[in-house]
């Protein structure tokens, strides 16, 4: 959990030093983003989906009483070439643009300005969970529609964007890098 906690806090949490601001560039400070937690198997962390306050620097269960069942849906949101990361990734974060909250100021270029900061939240992510020894994965071959659907969002005016996966969740797992170079 406190690997997890240091990826969240740096992809996307408040800087922390006293200046305002997060750890990533967001148009008009706007922070169009949300980060969705689908916890499998994170000691500390009941599994399930979660949303992260990045404020406050907690995650909000919000798997509701169909737990299993939104978990299962999670896993069929990835179709068959990826299909073997959720089922072996011990977390997976999601980002999720409220394409809204930049679209108020910036019209239709909030759109771009959700997608770019998705994309520096991403990276650190990666660079983050690269430094800690963990293996890690971005991906985004899943299924748009039914991704939103297990997310409780509209596809609309909210949406997933790109999913990150981090560990295994057993021992003896394949780590993603080594899955990846049996490919090439």
């Amino acid at each position: 959990l406190a690997e997890l906690a240091t990826v969240l806090r740096l992809a996307y949490g408040p800087r922390g030093d006293g200046t305002p601001g997060r750890f990533v560039p967001s148009g008009g400070g706007l922070y169009p983003l949300d980060l969705h937690v689908v916890a499998r198997s994170v000691v500390g962390l009941e599994p399930g989906i979660h949303q992260l306050d990045p404020l406050e620097e907690t995650l909000v269960d919000v798997s509701g009483l169909d737990r299993d069942g939104r978990l299962a849906r999670f896993r069929r949101a990835a179709p068959s070439l990826m299909a073997p990361i959720p089922e072996t990734a011990a977390v997976t974060v999601v980002i999720t643009g409220s394409f809204e909250r930049s679209r108020c100021k910036y019209g239709l270029r909030g759109y771009r300005l959700t997608l770019l900061e998705a994309g520096h939240v991403g990276q650190n992510a990666l660079l983050v969970a690269t430094a800690l020894g963990l293996p890690v994965l971005g991906w985004v071959g899943f299924v748009d529609h039914e991704l939103d659907a297990v997310l409780g969002l509209d596809g609309v005016t909210q949406s997933s964007l790109y999913a990150i996966s981090f560990g295994g969740a057993e021992p003896g797992a394949r780590r993603f890098a080594e899955e990846e170079a049996s490919h090439d």
